[in-house]
């Protein structure tokens, strides 16, 4: 090697250097997180026209909203659905009514096992030089390094609503 290459080498290798490390230290943490493990209960749709749930004392409770007279138009709204996500097996599963009151829920934000469901997306690039939109909207679970989009039963990820995980 001799003293005239030194900073083509450098110039080649410090760049790799420095890509590989930057995604050691993104994915090597997410690579030995646990994954969640406390089911969790949401809603789609849960502001249709005059009713909507919500947990109060541990309970999901289907609550009827007061109306004035309805608009003489209205075209008609889906009824609210209620989901338990079962993340072992990574499904949404439908619950009547019936089963969802005999679930207790916790309506915090964190599970106990510290993960957060959320609504989200992933715009790209690098600001201010590249922008798009990877069309990555969805409903994720995270916690720290750990994110992983959920299935979620709608294409319309407007329309869930988050009611609380479940205690067992």
């Amino acid at each position: 090697m001799r003293k005239e290459n030194l900073p083509l080498i450098v110039g080649i290798t410090l760049p790799i250097a420095l890509v590989v490390l930057i995604a050691a230290v993104i994915y090597i943490p997410a690579m030995f997180a646990k994954p969640p493990v406390v089911d969790f209960i949401f809603v789609d749709n849960n502001y249709s026209y005059g009713q909507h749930y919500e947990v109060r004392r541990g309970k999901i409770l289907l609550v009827e909203d007061y109306i004035p007279e309805p608009p003489a138009k209205r075209q008609p709204e889906l009824e609210p659905q209620i989901y338990r996500y079962d993340l072992e097996q990574d499904k949404a599963v439908t619950l009547t009514q019936k089963e969802a009151e005999q679930l207790t829920i916790d309506p915090a934000q964190y599970s106990s096992d510290g993960f957060l469901v959320s609504q989200g997306g992933g715009g790209g690039g690098i600001f201010p030089f590249f922008f798009f939109d990877e069309g990555r909207q969805g409903v994720y679970i995270r916690k720290g390094a750990y994110s992983e989009q959920l299935n979620y039963p709608s294409s319309d990820i407007w329309r869930y609503q988050f009611l609380g995980w479940i205690v067992e």
